[in-house]
């Protein structure tokens, strides 16, 4: 009985490991992306498919800077540039994407992203607004 505990005990401390290094990936990814331009995360779960991590940048004219995904089960996945989107702005993103047939999740997660990159422009917007505003 010790030794099934002892051994449960060993993987939660490798999962644990493994859990830090993938959000780490995650963070230095979110870093990077988010020198470009606005910035967006979305995400799908997959219970026993696949789910992914989207990080996306929108530049001031609404056009999508650059686009990281990662998609997979376990920690051995990695960001991979979506470079179907770059250039396209994001009222076309969704569209695109459903036209191309790319996979239910991505697309969620685009949506998600980009729903992100509206809220935070709100933010600034009603911040400057208030700045202003304080200045009369």
């Amino acid at each position: 009985m010790l030794k099934i505990f002892i051994v449960a005990f060993f993987f939660m401390i490798i999962q644990a490991g493994l859990t830090y290094y993938q959000s780490k990936k995650i963070q230095m990814k979110m870093v990077e992306v988010r020198k470009l331009g606005d910035f967006g995360i979305g995400q799908t779960r997959g219970k026993l498919r696949p789910g992914n991590i989207l990080v996306m940048a929108v530049d001031e004219a609404d056009r999508i800077v650059e686009v990281q995904l990662m998609r997979g089960i376990t920690f051995f996945a990695k960001f991979k540039p979506l470079r179907v989107l770059n250039g396209k702005t994001i009222g076309e993103a969704e569209s695109y994407l459903k036209e191309k047939k790319v996979h239910e999740d991505i697309i969620k997660s685009v949506a998600m992203a980009i729903q992100q990159v509206e809220l935070q422009r709100r933010k600034r917007g009603e911040k400057n607004q208030e700045l202003a505003n304080g200045f009369e």
